[in-house]
């Protein structure tokens, strides 16, 4: 008897645990204005993800909910641009794709496009220059966003400007930190009108980075053609062709060879598009705020 007493009470104990992993979206007093310029948002983010880098916070009114992405890291920046990003919401606090907004759009690179060289850091007057170059292509290519599972909305591509209200932008603040804002009706997302029995039950947000593949282009230490991917095998200059399969036999890929040193003009196998990272996913149990 003492024994189900016990364990009883470590239930009860448990129960607000629980709730207080939830969380708690902020109430916005004023409509954001979704442009990709965090300054209506708390200036540090509550939340954040190791595995995708993400810092996020999301919030609400009446009439919309907002979801804030920061991204630091300028790795993890170029990768969400290769992958994409997909938000969810789950009205019915589960970690179903319910309803969602992919953006940005997995980008594919232009053929004239030159990857940055990795050997400097990003450091360099002409790595910055290229990188600078590579935001003003992506604010200019990313104007549109796909749309899934909006109250009597079929799945889409919506330019930003679109007459349900959905929307979603990005920009780049003065110390390089890239900011990615969405607004999603609350009529169409939770499929009807906002009430305060809305806050009581949680929703689930969702942030999804698809995988990335690869290509069997190649790379050299010098800065041969090819893809900027692999570099130095753990230091060693010997070692100065890699391909994207992940080769670390000290097997030359190119036909014909087992030596690293062999002429560079023989000939190369090609290989197939392979899958270089795995899907990332964040779920969170979110409660809705009321008017404060």
């Amino acid at each position: 008897m003492f024994r189900l007493l016990f364990f009883l009470f470590l239930g009860l104990l448990a129960t607000p645990l629980l709730h207080s992993q939830d969380i708690q979206s902020l109430w916005m007093k004023e409509p954001v204005t979704v442009n990709g310029n965090p300054d209506e948002w708390p200036q540090t983010f509550r939340y954040y993800d190791g595995k995708t880098q993400l810092e996020f916070a999301i919030g609400n009114d009446t009439a919309n909910i907002y979801v804030c992405l920061k991204i630091s890291d300028q790795k993890a920046q170029m990768k969400i641009f290769r992958s994409g990003i997909q938000v969810w919401i789950d009205p019915k606090g589960k970690k179903n794709e319910a309803v969602g907004i992919t953006f940005p759009i997995k980008r594919v690179r232009n053929p004239d496009e030159k990857p940055a060289s990795r050997q400097d850091g990003g450091n360099s007057p002409f790595q910055k220059t290229e990188i600078e170059k590579l935001k003003l292509r992506i604010l200019s290519e990313q104007k549109d966003l796909k749309v899934k599972g909006f109250l009597n909305i079929p799945s889409q591509t919506l330019t930003a400007d679109n007459p349900y209200g959905i929307s979603a932008a990005l920009a780049w603040d003065s110390l390089n930190v890239l900011c990615v804002e969405y607004k999603m009706p609350i009529a169409l997302t939770l499929q009807h009108r906002f009430t305060e029995k809305d806050t009581i039950k949680s929703i689930a947000l969702g942030l999804v980075e698809s995988a990335i593949e690869g290509s069997n282009q190649w790379h050299r230490e010098d800065g041969g053609s090819g893809g900027s991917n692999w570099g130095r095998d753990n230091g060693n200059p010997g070692n100065a062709y890699r391909n994207q399969m992940g080769n670390s036999s000290g097997m030359d890929p190119r036909v014909g060879s087992t030596d690293w040193g062999t002429d560079e003009t023989e000939t190369r196998r090609e290989f197939p598009v392979v899958t270089t990272s795995e899907e990332l996913k964040v779920w969170n149990k979110v409660r809705l705020a009321w008017r404060r």
